[in-house]
């Protein structure tokens, strides 16, 4: 009787010990399944930049990628050349980034009144009745060429058309030339090539009205 109940005791504690097992392995499957998955050694990192779609779309996240990276190296470039890069509207231009194209690019900017100011008028120190001002100058430069153009204080600008372009001053040749024109807090950035001597390239023209932008038209191809 004793061997009896004995045998009993044994074989529901094997029952019990065989369900917390179980209900362990099942936890520890669940566990496995939650957790991320990782088939690269060391921490994972994941930006996916270019995505596609169909054999002849591809989603912009690689353009969105480079027009940032355009924003800072410009704004880098105008400040390490001691430009003003906080107000209220500017026009920066670099070129020759790689050393090769050691042109004489210049930025123009006309006011609604005509003014216009290059490297010929309204260069460091002076301004116009506006505020604005030219405030970086290279010339056929060794390294990142820079150019900047810039408005500090919105209450001073009057209401009409503000017209961005570039000239290529000594007709040499040239690649790339990155463009940012920024107004109030809206940021636009340009791409262009091979500016010929003798044909200025509009970037855009903004319109001004009670101190802010009320329209802009773009006129060179953009980096969205």
């Amino acid at each position: 009787m004793e061997v009896s109940k004995t045998k009993e005791k044994t074989r529901r504690r094997l029952a019990v010990a065989c369900s917390v097992v179980g209900a362990i392995d099942m936890l520890l499957l669940l566990l496995l399944l939650l957790l991320p998955y990782d088939c690269g050694g060391g921490g994972r990192e994941t930006v996916v930049i270019r995505e596609r779609v169909s054999t002849d779309t591809v989603v912009v996240h690689d353009t969105i990628v480079e027009r940032d990276s355009m924003n800072r190296n410009i704004d880098q470039a105008v400040s390490d050349a001691g430009g003003n890069v906080d107000g209220f509207m500017r026009f920066s231009i670099t070129w020759n980034q790689d050393s090769h194209d050691r042109v004489d690019l210049d930025a123009h900017a006309t006011e609604p009144g005509g003014t216009e100011i290059y490297f010929k008028t309204y260069k460091k120190p002076r301004k116009t009745s506006a505020g604005g001002q030219l405030d970086v100058d290279k010339i056929r430069p060794r390294r990142t060429g820079v150019e900047n153009i810039y408005w500090q204080d919105a209450s001073l600008l009057p209401d009409g058309d503000y017209r961005f372009f570039i000239v290529n001053y000594d007709g040499g040749n040239n690649g790339n030339c990155d463009v940012k024109l920024k107004v109030g807090d809206q940021s636009f950035v340009y791409r262009v090539s091979n500016i010929k001597k003798g044909s200025p390239v509009t970037i855009a023209t903004v319109t001004i009205a009670n101190h802010k932008m009320s329209n802009i038209q773009h006129s060179a191809p953009r980096v969205e």
